[in-house]
């Protein structure tokens, strides 16, 4: 698999989770709103950092290299890549934090993790346009 089939790949698996989290409220799922709205934007970072042919192998490598390679070292606004972080942490609290029942994730958090998740991935799909060849633009997942 080439670096550019792997950001088609991840830019995939980044929509997939999109969709998946706004389906999961419409059946109460909030918390598990949270971690795939958290996973679509993980994997956009991820699709990100291997375009830069990096393979860090944790969310926190991952991040380190996103925020280095995208937002340092190029033209990603910072203020969106913050996201990622706020996601991160919001879901590490969904999946690990047991003083926090599945029943008390609101409907309001679940939507506010898809608008977050949706407004990184998108961000990422329009860097990645500005980087891409123009060849492999029109292959990634909207």
């Amino acid at each position: 698999m080439t670096y550019l089939d792997e950001v088609i790949v991840l830019m995939g698996r980044a929509r997939n989770n999109l969709r998946e989290a706004a389906r999961a409220p419409e059946v109460g799922l909030y918390r598990a709103t949270i971690a795939l709205a958290y996973y679509a934007a993980f994997y956009a970072a991820k699709a990100v950092v291997a375009y830069h042919r990096q393979g860090p192998k944790t969310h926190e490598g991952v991040s380190r290299q996103f925020h280095k390679l995208a937002v340092l070292e190029s033209d990603f606004p910072s203020t969106v890549a913050g996201l990622l972080d706020e996601m991160q942490e919001e879901r590490l609290v969904a999946d690990y934090d047991m003083s926090k029942a599945s029943d008390d994730w609101m409907e309001e958090e679940a939507l506010l993790a898809i608008d977050r998740a949706t407004r990184f991935v998108d961000e990422v799909e329009g860097w990645l346009i500005r980087h891409l060849p123009p060849e492999a633009r029109s292959n990634l997942p909207h």
